[in-house]
């Protein structure tokens, strides 16, 4: 069994990952105390235990009351508050109660309307979820995408989505789709080496990255970053940050 889980990477071994791409493969290997034939079921229960969902992005399901509190600040909604407060204070108990009425019954409504299209949301999530495979105790194994945690070995071929930001550890024709992340509309080919600290995007030819997926030929990846900590949550965060 690997020591993945068992002594995970300092804060010092993290700094130097990220410019994984300009590490010899052993370095890297060592920083996450990973081989080339991958970790061990127990070693990545830990590991992502440790390390939380690979996802690069998490909203948690909202709680009822939240999700009906919601349906009663919406701008129609306000007005028909107002419009109970107004016919109570003039004394006109009547307005007040039907408008009262068809407020609760509209935000009873759309609370019930929003619950029913989340669960439909979720179950269509979980039935298109991806998978990538990787060397799990000595095998290649189907797991699910936020189940990949850093220092998997993982095997893609033509379809298959890159599992994380990844370094090449062998290839053989693989050529991947980066237009998410650099623009640049025709497959990049993907081989093992190394590449300067600064080289941009487009220029590491050693890496693989989140977000982007193999067109053809296939190739051994050694999972470095998750989550997060990926470049597509790096691109993800400068685009919901609030412009100057």
């Amino acid at each position: 069994m690997t020591a993945a889980a068992d002594d995970p990477p300092e804060p010092g071994q993290r700094a130097s990952l990220a410019e994984f791409w300009s590490l010899p493969e052993e370095e890297v290997l060592a920083l996450m105390h990973s081989t080339r034939t991958g970790l061990s079921s127990a070693d990545a229960t830990r590991a992502r235990a440790g390390e939380g969902p690979s996802a690069v992005s998490q909203h948690g399901e909202q709680s009822p009351w939240r999700q009906l509190a919601r349906q009663f600040v919406t701008p129609i909604e306000l007005i028909l508050i107002a419009a109970t407060v107004l016919s109570g204070a003039l004394g006109d108990w009547t307005d007040a109660l039907i408008i009262l009425v068809i407020l609760l019954l509209s935000g009873m409504l759309g609370f019930v309307q929003e619950r029913n299209a989340g669960k439909v949301m979720t179950a269509l999530l979980t039935s298109v979820a991806i998978h990538a495979r990787v060397r799990r105790d000595g095998a290649v194994t189907d797991v699910v995408l936020d189940a990949v945690v850093p220092g998997d070995v993982a095997e893609v071929r033509a379809g298959d989505v890159i599992p994380g930001d990844c370094l090449v550890l062998s290839s053989t024709g693989l050529t991947v789709d980066e237009s998410a992340l650099t623009g640049e509309t025709f497959p990049v080919e993907k081989h093992e080496g190394t590449v300067t600290a600064g080289a941009s995007i487009d220029e590491r030819s050693n890496a693989g990255f989140l977000g982007t997926h193999v067109v053809s030929g296939s190739g051994t990846l050694l999972v470095v970053l998750t989550g997060r900590e990926t470049q597509l949550a790096g691109i993800t965060r400068q685009l919901a940050a609030r412009p100057p």
